[in-house]
C-alpha cells in the first residue's frame, strides 16, 4: 500500500515537474529569440544608418558588409530585394542561403541545408522595407543570424531536465515512503488498539501523535468515541445487574412462598393469603418491567410526544382526588395550592405520570397522620411543580443519585412496597424532554420538597 501511494504520488509530481519543465523551456526559447531579434533590429538600424550616410542603398549596404565581418557570436548575413522580389545585392557567399523570397513577415525561422560559415540549422530572419530617397524607390532587406548558442542552450536544458527528471522520480518515491512511515506506523496502531477492543477490554486508548496535524485529530476522534462506547456499556452492565437483582428478589419472594405452601399443609385461608402476596410480587414487577420499557423508549427516543395545552390547575386538582383514599387510608392530610389560568403547552399523559409517581412517592413514605401538599406556580416563561411531604426527608449525600436507576436511599424509604426504584428516574426524563429541570429540596418543617420547572411552550422532545 506504501509503495502504490509513494508511486502515485510520485507520478502526480513528475507529470507537474514535466509540466514546469515545459513551460520554463517555452519561456526560455521566447527570451533567447527576443535577444536574438534585438540583435538583428540593432544591426537594421545600422543598415540604415551607413545607407544615409553614403547617399544611397547600394553604398550603403557595401560599408555595412565591412562592418558585419567582424561580427563573432552572430554573423550577420543579409540580402537586399526589389520590390518586386528581385535581388538588388547580396554576397556571394550568402547565394546559398538565400533561397526565398520576400515572405512579409517581420521575423521568421528557416533552416539552412547547406553550411553557411560552418554552419547548419536553424536562422532568426528580419525582413524590413527601406526606402531609398536617391532613387525614390523600395527596397526589402533581409538580416539573418544562426541560432547556434540559442540552440545549445536548449539542447543543454533539455539534457538536464532528461537527467534530473528520473532522479527527481526516484527521490520522491524514497522520500514519500519514509514521510509514509508515520503515518502508516499510527495506522498500524490504530488497527493494533481496535482489534484488541471487545466489550469485556474497553480501556484500551491510542496513543496521540505530537504533531498536530489530521492523524491526532483522527486518534481523538477515535478515543472520544471509544469514552462514549465505553459509558454506554457501563451503563449497560449497571443497568442489567440492577435489573436483574431488583427482579431476584421479588421472584425468590414468590418461589419460597410458593415452596413453603406446597411443603406443608395449610388452610385456605393460608393459602389465599400467600396468593395474596404472590399476586403484589407479581404487580411490582409488572410496574418495574413497564417502568424499564418505558425508559427503554425514552433511551430510543420512541416517545410518541402529543402536546396539547394543559389547564395545570385542574390537572392538580384531579390528582389531589385520585390520591384522597389513599392518602385517606394513612390518615394523610392533601392540600393543594394552585395558581389560577395556568397554562401548559406539554404532553398531558406525561405530565400526568410525572405528577403520579411524585405524590405516590410523597404519600409513601409520609407518616400516619403527616401532609402531602401540591403547589402550582406561574411564571412568565414557566411553570413550577412543588411536591412537600414531612416524611424522613432526602439525605444530602443522596441528592446527587436519588434520579438514577434503581436508586434507593435506606430502610426509611425502603422496604415492603418500597417501589421500583425507576418512578423519579422517569420523572426527571420527562422533565427534561419537555425542556425542565426536576430538584429535591429541604422541607423546612422536616421532609422532602421536589421542584420541577417547565417552560410554557417549549415543544417536548425525547
Amino acid at each position: 500500500m506504501d509503495i502504490r501511494l509513494a508511486v502515485y504520488y510520485s507520478s502526480a509530481l513528475l507529470f507537474l515537474a514535466i509540466a514546469i519543465s515545459w513551460f520554463l523551456y517555452y519561456r526560455l526559447e521566447h527570451n533567447l529569440t527576443k535577444q536574438v531579434d534585438g540583435i538583428l533590429i540593432d544591426e537594421f538600424h545600422e543598415l540604415t544608418l551607413e545607407i544615409e550616410e553614403e547617399g544611397g542603398v547600394r553604398e550603403g549596404v557595401q560599408g555595412f558588409a565591412k562592418d558585419v565581418v567582424w561580427r563573432k557570436y552572430y554573423p550577420i548575413l543579409f540580402q537586399v530585394l526589389s520590390a518586386q522580389n528581385q535581388v538588388v545585392t547580396r554576397p556571394v557567399e550568402f547565394e546559398a542561403f538565400f533561397t526565398f523570397g520576400i515572405r512579409n513577415q517581420e521575423y521568421f525561422t528557416v533552416i539552412a541545408r547547406h553550411d553557411v560559415h560552418g554552419i547548419k540549422g536553424h536562422f532568426r530572419v528580419l525582413e524590413r522595407r527601406i526606402a531609398d530617397k536617391a532613387s525614390n524607390k523600395e527596397y526589402v532587406v533581409h538580416l539573418a543570424t544562426h541560432l547556434k548558442r540559442t540552440d545549445k542552450i536548449l539542447e543543454n536544458y533539455i539534457e538536464n531536465i532528461v537527467s534530473a527528471i528520473p532522479v527527481i522520480f526516484a527521490a520522491s518515491i524514497l522520500l514519500g515512503l519514509f514521510i509514509a512511515k508515520k503515518p502508516r506506523d499510527i495506522l498500524k496502531e490504530i488497527i493494533g488498539v481496535t482489534n484488541k477492543i471487545t466489550s469485556e477490554n474497553l480501556s484500551e486508548r491510542l496513543t496521540l501523535p505530537e504533531a498536530r496535524d489530521e492523524i491526532r485529530q483522527l486518534s481523538i476522534t477515535i478515543n472520544s468515541m471509544l469514552d462514549r462506547i465505553e459509558g454506554a456499556f457501563e451503563q449497560i452492565r449497571q443497568f442489567t445487574g440492577d435489573a436483574s437483582h431488583e427482579l431476584r428478589t421479588p421472584l425468590a419472594a414468590i418461589k419460597g412462598e410458593i415452596e413453603v405452601a406446597l411443603t406443608h399443609g395449610e388452610s385456605s385461608r393460608e393459602y389465599r393469603e400467600t396468593l395474596f402476596n404472590c399476586l403484589e410480587r407479581v404487580e411490582d414487577i409488572i410496574r418495574m418491567v413497564n417502568g424499564l420499557i418505558l425508559i427503554s423508549r425514552f433511551d430510543e427516543k420512541e416517545i410518541d410526544w402529543q402536546p396539547t395545552e394543559i389547564d395545570l390547575a385542574a390537572l392538580a386538582a384531579e390528582i389531589i382526588e385520585f390520591f384522597r383514599p389513599l392518602a385517606e387510608g394513612k390518615r394523610i392530610r392533601l392540600e393543594m395550592q394552585a395558581a389560577e389560568s395556568v397554562i401548559l403547552y406539554a404532553d398531558r399523559s406525561n405530565i400526568l405520570r410525572l405528577l403520579n409517581n411524585l405524590m405516590e412517592n410523597a404519600i409513601k413514605f409520609t407518616p400516619e397522620g403527616g401532609r402531602v401538599r401540591l403547589r402550582t406556580q406561574c411564571s412568565r416563561e414557566e411553570v413550577v411543580l412543588r411536591v412537600e411531604d414531612n416524611g424522613p426527608g432526602i439525605p444530602p449525600a443522596a441528592r446527587e443519585n436519588i434520579f438514577h436507576r434503581f436508586y434507593q436511599i435506606n430502610a426509611a424509604r425502603s422496604g415492603r412496597g418500597r417501589g421500583t426504584g425507576l418512578g423519579l428516574h422517569i420523572c426527571q426524563r420527562i422533565a427534561e424532554a419537555h425542556g425542565g429541570k426536576i430538584w429535591v429540596e429541604d422541607n423546612p418543617g422536616g421532609g422532602a420538597v421536589f421542584v420541577v420547572t417547565l417552560p410554557k411552550d417549549k415543544t417536548p422532545v425525547a
